[in-house]
């Protein structure tokens, strides 16, 4: 029996040896591929061969759905599946699921770049490279009393929210599919 074909979208992203240490399962139990195309007949051509694909910030439209005949799972990498023509997949047949599981890396890593911006660390680092030390005047701005806005208030807004609350910080949240009072 073939082992299936999974074909990574975005090759731009996936740095050398990046799939083998990260995904050493996929590796050991599928044929992975890289797409090499970006657009026209070629792209279409690679899509035809994979069982499974992973567009990384990649469109996956009806026409590239229907040209996949071996095509039954799309996995986007994060939450989002807005990038997938999710109806025509359903129509066709193809499974649509995400991966919501990095919610809180995310909210942690949005609040490490806030800190690391009202805390001027990148002035710190200058200073400590250069041998110096640190000044009165490099204490930056405290996140209590500060407003932080966020577009979106999903699982990672949430997330975000709650830590900026933890702060000290008021949060405002824009968010489309969420109720006003829900935010």
């Amino acid at each position: 029996m073939a082992r299936p074909v999974v074909l990574l979208m975005g090759a731009d992203y996936y740095q050398p040896g990046w799939i083998e240490e990260h995904w050493p399962l996929l590796v050991e139990w599928c044929d992975v591929r890289l797409a090499r195309a970006e657009e026209g007949p070629e792209r279409l051509a690679e899509i035809a061969t994979a069982d499974v694909l992973v567009p990384r910030r990649r469109e996956v439209d009806r026409v590239a759905l229907v040209a996949a005949e071996r095509l039954r799972g799309i996995v986007t990498p994060g939450v989002g599946v807005e990038k997938v023509d999710v109806a025509a997949a359903t129509e066709l047949g193809i499974v649509v699921a995400n991966s919501p599981g990095n919610s809180i890396t995310v909210a942690e890593s949005t609040i490490l770049l806030v800190l690391a911006l009202a805390k001027d660390l990148s002035g710190w680092i200058d200073v400590a490279r250069a041998g110096g030390a640190p000044t009165s005047s490099m204490h930056g701005m405290e996140l209590q009393g500060k407003t932080l806005g966020l577009g979106g208030f999903g699982r990672i807004g949430q997330r975000t929210a709650g830590l900026a609350r933890a702060f000290g910080m008021t949060v405002l949240a824009y968010d489309p599919h969420v109720e006003p009072g829900e935010l």
